[in-house]
């Protein structure tokens, strides 16, 4: 058998090794690979071989005799081969055994670890490259939050000094208007035109009220409050209007959720915004899913990214109270989702939208360090989630401690039943008379002593007045309440050193924010 010029190479054995060079030898135009041998027809080398069209056999024999053949290669490492090739080589061609074919092994992993080496680089960059995208992103929405931001403070100024100057005059219009209506009869033809300016100056001090969310002279008003009972008080102006538009609201309250600290006017703004835009995006008639849930986010998962917008951050990571309100209109449309939280910006027809609704909601929120975003998908509905911070519990020495002081259990036990619901705020204890409220004052030490005025034996005044005089507990804060009021005990009871004054019978509510308003100073 007659061969080109070439180096020509006989390998034998066709295992692993035999099957590197292969690949090696075949890609070479200065190589030319003129038999592989090896007694097993099932070897990865022979099988390379015949798919590449190769010269193959058992037998090394009839492949010495090719004309040109320059080298044998055996990596068998058998020592029968080794020596009957010693025996049988043709002269001048050269035998690469042992060491030799160990080296050009050698050479071969070499070469595939560089490969692997090369391969894992480019897998290096690729996740180089993919990292810097994503930070990238971020960037972007970080430079957009920015600029929503400023852009927000710009208005936020804006809207402080027009709605300062507006109020004025506002105030003036409307009081005239109801003045002059309280003086005519309802035939009087001036009536209706006087209707409209009333009911148009308080749209307007509606939309200076709102204006003023975005100033920061709008004070917060917080108090600690429990979410689902204020999304049921909201729903309750919703509900009637919700009927008309033969529109069903499904509730989903998670029970004993953790309060929040926040301001209740406003949080009830939100939830009103955007269930009337719920309302109007169905004409027709759908579903709206008011859900409540305690969110705890998990630290393996990261920032959870729940919707296409998110404009208002949460500071750190810890639990929310989370609201969605969702509906099953026809879903807002891509091009509008990067505005929809800008104010001014509505789809709405002229004169039935001012813009003003979610650019208020995300405002408020932002105030609340909380969030708003939402996933809508067309012709499925919306779903807006507001998440807000829940209060984070106190340890024993941050608790606030409160001793109850009145002759009847009955006023005791209401107060009491209030503090149990902020075990993560207050310690409390009680006492039935004068005497044994100086006791407790000592031995508990309280915060905030909520003081009846008429005890039996020492009375409140008294009380008051011993607190006051002492140096280690002036600094107790005084609540006084009685069942009989006039301007005399008032006068007496702050004379003595009272801090506030709640007449009986009082709502647990309000005892509630006297509570947190005294803690608070």
């Amino acid at each position: 058998m007659q061969m080109d010029k070439k180096i020509n190479v006989l390998i034998i054995g066709a295992g692993k090794g035999g099957k590197a060079l292969i690949e090696l030898f075949h890609k070479e135009p200065w190589l030319n690979i003129c038999g592989i041998v090896d007694t097993n027809d099932d070897a990865p080398g022979i099988k390379l071989a015949k798919e590449l069209g190769l010269p193959t056999g058992k037998d090394f024999s009839p492949f010495l005799k090719i004309s040109g053949l320059n080298t044998v290669i055996e990596v068998t490492g058998n020592p029968e081969v080794e020596k009957s090739l010693s025996k049988m080589l043709p002269p001048g061609v050269e035998l690469l055994k042992g060491a030799s074919a160990k080296l050009i092994w050698t050479m071969i992993e070499e070469r595939e670890k560089e490969i692997a080496e090369l391969s894992n680089d480019r897998k290096a960059i690729l996740n180089i490259l993919e990292d810097v995208e994503e930070a990238n992103k971020q960037l972007k929405e970080t430079q957009a939050k920015l600029i929503q931001s400023d852009k927000m403070a710009a208005i936020g100024q804006l809207a402080g000094g027009i709605a300062h100057e507006i109020n004025n005059p506002m105030g003036v219009i409307l009081g005239f208007a109801q003045s002059v209506m309280k003086r005519i009869d309802q035939n009087n033809p001036l009536y209706l035109p006087l209707s409209s300016i009333e009911r148009e100056a308080l749209r307007c001090k509606t939309l200076v009220q709102n204006l003023l969310v975005f100033s920061r002279s709008s004070g917060t008003g917080k108090t600690s409050m429990e979410i689902n009972q204020a999304v049921e008080e909201t729903l309750l102006l919703v509900e009637h209007q919700a009927k008309m538009r033969n529109v069903v609201i499904t509730k989903k309250y998670a029970p004993d959720l953790p309060m929040i600290f926040a301001n209740r006017n406003q949080i009830q703004q939100v939830i009103m915004n955007l269930a009337n835009n719920a309302l109007d995006v169905m004409p027709d008639g759908g579903t709206i899913t008011i859900t409540t849930t305690l969110t705890i986010p998990s630290p393996l998962e990261g920032e959870e990214n729940l919707s296409t917008v998110a404009l208002a951050k949460v500071e750190g990571e810890g639990k929310f109270v989370e609201i969605r309100v969702e509906d099953t209109g026809a879903g807002i449309p891509e091009e509008v989702k990067h505005k929809i939280f800008e104010p001014f910006f509505t789809t709405k027809e002229p004169g039935k939208g001012t813009g003003l609704g979610l650019s208020l909601c995300y405002e408020i929120m932002q105030k609340h360090n909380g969030t708003i975003d939402f996933e809508s998908e067309k012709g499925k509905g919306t779903t807006f989630t507001i998440k807000l911070p829940i209060i984070e519990e106190f340890t024993e020495k941050e608790k606030k401690k409160v001793l109850v002081v009145d002759d009847d259990r009955a006023i005791i036990n209401l107060a009491i039943a209030f503090l149990k619901k902020f075990p993560e705020k207050y310690q409390f204890t009680s006492a039935t008379d004068g005497f044994r409220a100086g006791q407790a004052v000592l031995e508990f030490n309280p915060d905030l002593m909520i003081l009846d005025l008429l005890l039996p034996g020492i009375d409140g005044f008294q009380v008051c007045r011993n607190i006051r005089s002492n140096e280690k507990t002036k600094g107790i804060k005084i609540l006084a309440i009685t069942g009989y009021d006039s301007p005399e005990n008032r006068e007496k009871i702050f004379t003595a050193g009272a801090n506030d004054y709640l007449s009986k019978p009082f709502e647990i509510e309000e005892l509630g924010k006297r509570i947190s308003k005294l803690l608070a100073e």
